[in-house]
């Protein structure tokens, strides 16, 4: 069996006939019959006319199949854009009409084929109206229809036109005010992130006062956009870069502002230390830094030594520096996840004096001194052993002495 497709003036179409007209063959995949398919890629009003299948076989008997195909005029769409958006709060209105002729109807529907929910949508004509736009209506769609009936082919055109809701929101952050901490003649960073914006947040200004910063000498803004985030570097920041700036942020649809006050940071306060357990050999300290510290604690500084060496030096005064340099030993830890803390290598039944500071970029922070007297008796640390049948009783004298020395 011989498949062809022909014109109105006879001339065959085949499979490399043009770019926007064309044949495609293919075999039916329960029968294997042969199909020969028609195919225009963008169908014009040249286009229109009448088309022969001629079917011919092994004994030259033919067939053929006249086909005549009506290029109307295309509709236009008073709302042409896929995706309509409004701001969050406000109404929004959209027109479903389109113009053609004959003149279409218009029908209005949920992206199911169904009529529109009276409660979230307003109808009148060919217009929809949403009286106050919700985070509920992103990504609603709604359904176009157009129905042209012409009368003289028999025939009834529909064509469908989805358009998707898109609500709009100003870009947030988690405060509308913060503060940030800084050490003077330190590298500096203040960073502006927006947590929620719709479209996403991409531009992003730093204002001091009414004047706006810029990279220069002393200024390196640096903005990523995917994470909605910017920050601006202080290169080598002076008592003159503290104080009150603005971040302003925009989607392309609305703005907002953050205030950043900066202010000088201080060395860390006082640490929170409590004795959690004590052995022959070590002690075991639960240290927590102090509340509403401004930056990050790097470590803990923890200096011991025998109160019986202070009780000698000839400055009876536990805060003398001098000893504590000579005599006591100094370990810096990096921070545990639960805040414990063991110092092993003691002596059984000794009384030592310890003391504790953070330290954070601004410096190190004030010390907190504690005494504790090793037991006399054998036991395992809670750090080291895996498992223990009874909990030991120990005996321990701690008492918190308060200086601030300078290290």
């Amino acid at each position: 069996m011989h498949l062809t497709w022909r014109n109105e003036f006879g001339r065959k179409i085949d499979g490399e006939s043009s770019n926007s007209l064309f044949t495609v063959k293919l075999r039916e995949h329960d029968s294997m019959y042969k199909k020969l398919s028609l195919v225009f890629t963008q169908i014009a009003k040249r286009d229109t006319g009448f088309y022969r299948c001629v079917a011919r076989n092994s004994k030259r008997m033919s067939a053929d199949w006249k086909v005549e195909l009506i290029v109307v005029d295309e509709i236009r769409w008073k709302e042409s854009n896929d995706i309509v958006g409004g701001m969050l709060g406000e109404s929004l209105t959209i027109d479903c009409g389109s113009t053609g002729n004959p003149q279409p109807e218009t029908h209005i529907t949920n992206h199911k084929g169904l009529p529109l929910d009276e409660t979230l949508f307003v109808t009148a004509g060919s217009e929809v109206t949403v009286k106050k736009l919700t985070n509920e209506y992103q990504e609603t769609i709604i359904k176009c229809l157009s129905v042209q009936e012409f009368e003289q082919y028999s025939a009834t055109v529909v064509e469908e036109h989805e358009i998707r809701l898109d609500v709009w929101s100003s870009p947030k952050f988690s405060k509308s005010f913060v503060e940030r901490f800084i050490v003077l003649d330190h590298l500096a960073q203040i960073c502006c992130n927006v947590t929620r914006s719709n479209p996403p947040a991409t531009h992003f200004r730093y204002l001091r006062g009414s004047n706006e910063l810029c990279n220069d000498s002393n200024h390196v803004i640096l903005i990523d956009a995917l994470n909605q985030s910017s920050c601006l570097k202080i290169l080598s920041p002076t008592e003159y870069d503290l104080g009150e700036y603005r971040c302003e942020v925009s989607n392309g649809k609305s703005k907002s502002q953050q205030t950043i006050a900066v202010k000088e940071a201080t060395p860390p306060g006082e640490v929170h230390v409590s004795l959690q357990n004590v052995g022959m050999t070590y002690v075991i300290w639960k240290i927590e830094e102090g509340f509403g510290e401004q930056l990050p604690i790097r470590r803990y500084i923890i200096e011991y030594i025998k109160k019986s060496i202070l009780d000698q030096s000839r400055d009876q005064t536990r805060g003398n520096n001098r000893v504590w340099f000579t005599y006591a030993i100094k370990m810096d830890v990096h921070l545990s996840k639960d805040g414990l803390y063991e110092v092993g290598g003691l002596r059984q039944g000794t009384t030592y004096i310890f003391r504790f500071a953070a330290e954070n970029e601004a410096g190190i922070g004030d010390t907190v001194t504690i005494a504790v007297k090793t037991t006399s008796k054998i036991k395992l640390s809670k750090l080291t052993r895996s498992s223990s049948s009874s909990f030991q009783q120990f005996t321990f004298i701690a008492f918190f002495l308060y200086f601030f020395p300078v290290w």
